[in-house]
């Protein structure tokens, strides 16, 4: 990095004009929950998506919202995680 720009760098007025345009560009570039819950809608009813694309968005979906659990079965999120951990013999599986 050059010599002037570090020295500028160190400034704390520049350096606040420069942490501001950081967050202002970030709020603009990220998605938020919202918005990503709605593009795998999109895409989970999309016609024109492949099969795999379309069961993918709808897997992440669920597991954003936690819809992947078994509620007819009466399975709670700790039950599921449980039976992975078994699967994967994990010490979760002696909780």
């Amino acid at each position: 990095m050059d010599v002037g720009a570090c020295k500028l760098l160190r400034n704390p007025k520049i350096a606040r004009v420069l942490d501001r345009e950081r967050d202002a560009n970030r709020e603009r570039t990220d998605l938020s929950r919202s918005d990503k819950l709605g593009i795998l809608a999109d895409i989970g009813r999309s016609e024109t998506a492949s099969s795999r694309d379309r069961i993918v968005a709808i897997k992440v979906h669920n597991d954003m919202t936690d819809d992947w659990v078994e509620r007819k079965s009466g399975n709670t999120r700790l039950d599921e995680i449980k039976r992975r951990a078994e699967r994967v013999k994990s010490p979760l599986s002696l909780v």
